[in-house]
């Protein structure tokens, strides 16, 4: 029930934190939208499912709150998704704009949690190599919240620790 709280939580803080607008979209910008993520269940899987508690400890490990993703929950299953097959990064560890990331958090099969992120690109969160991350609803995928600062900065700053060179990601 930890993850529950968890999305309960994420749910008021995205509704209450500030998050970045929208800008028009240019020709180098993806803006993405709830109609992106509808089909996620379709897209590759990014490795086999893991199950239980973040083995690398990158995570976190505040048990008391579920942790990003159901972090340290015993029970939790984590699924990464990918809407390409194979994203490949450019010269500079780049995936280009579009890639999204789409992870579920399920407990007892019951998709408890869903977070993306979306390579936005353009001028959006150049100091988060362009990424942008969504907190999607369980019961029908819509946009819950979104931005870079979603969360109060948490997707942000936790994702800059993967190092640009692996462009903010940890699974590729």
């Amino acid at each position: 029930m930890k993850i529950v709280a968890l999305s309960l939580l994420a749910l008021s803080l995205g509704s209450c934190s500030s998050t970045t607008s929208n800008p028009p979209a240019s020709n180098s910008e993806f803006v993405a939208d709830s109609a992106n993520f509808a089909k996620f269940t379709t897209w590759a899987q990014d490795g086999a499912p893991r199950v239980g508690p973040d083995p690398t400890g990158l995570l976190g490990n505040d048990s008391t709150v579920g942790g990003p993703h159901g972090c340290c929950d015993t029970n939790v299953t984590r699924t990464t998704y990918m809407n390409s097959a194979n994203p490949q990064r450019n010269a500079s560890h780049q995936f280009p704009t579009g890639t999204i990331f789409l992870k579920t958090s399920s407990m007892g099969g019951q998709v408890q949690m869903i977070t993306a992120m979306a390579k936005r690109g353009g001028s959006y969160n150049t100091t988060g190599n362009g990424w942008e991350y969504f907190m999607l609803s369980p019961m029908n995928g819509q946009i819950m919240g979104r931005g870079d600062t979603l969360m109060g900065g948490m997707c942000k700053g936790c994702h800059a620790g993967a190092g640009s060179d692996k462009d903010d990601v940890f699974t590729r």
